[in-house]
């Protein structure tokens, strides 16, 4: 009679099963009510739900945002950021950390890219601005696809992971 044998995939299946899960990343599920609360729009109906103007690429800037507040939005997102144009072109940047002022807040900037260390350069240099960074996972563009960023990390879980890790490990904000 022969013993069975192990596979390399099964080996590693094994292996990882048996590792002590990691710590999980600390998540404060109360921070958006907290924001709304520390930045009150007084032409909201109900400041203490958030009504959100999600990020659109070359919409959502600082006029369109104050429209929105102006009718109750209190909760909005930058337009999509590309981490490395930021970090490569000051026209671009400028065109970013110039529009942003305290009367727009709460603000969630939404950063492009894949590379940890080039999202959290990107996200460390808007961070004293905003109140958060959001991941652009959404995005089903080709420009996207080649790029590597947008709705394609999702089918890239371990990079996807990785990124948000970074991000998590590295930042003051959510």
């Amino acid at each position: 009679m022969t013993m069975p044998t192990t596979t390399h995939q099964e080996a590693v299946v094994s292996e990882t099963c048996t590792q002590a899960p990691e710590a999980p990343i600390p998540v404060d599920r109360q921070w958006i009510s907290k924001l709304l609360r520390k930045y009150p729009n007084p032409h909201s109906r109900k400041p203490d739900k958030a009504l959100v103007v999600a990020p659109m690429v070359d919409q959502s800037d600082l006029p369109f945002r104050m429209l929105c507040r102006r009718y109750g939005a209190n909760l909005c997102y930058t337009p999509m950021i590309h981490s490395k144009l930021v970090l490569t072109s000051k026209a671009y940047r400028e065109k970013f950390t110039g529009t942003w002022i305290n009367a727009d807040r709460p603000l969630i900037a939404q950063l492009c890219g894949s590379d940890p260390d080039a999202m959290l350069a990107a996200a460390r240099l808007v961070e004293p601005y905003v109140d958060g960074i959001d991941i652009n996972c959404g995005c089903p563009q080709g420009i996207a696809k080649r790029g590597d960023y947008g709705a394609f990390l999702l089918e890239q879980e371990e990079k996807l992971l990785t990124l948000v890790k970074h991000m998590v490990k590295h930042l003051t904000i959510p």
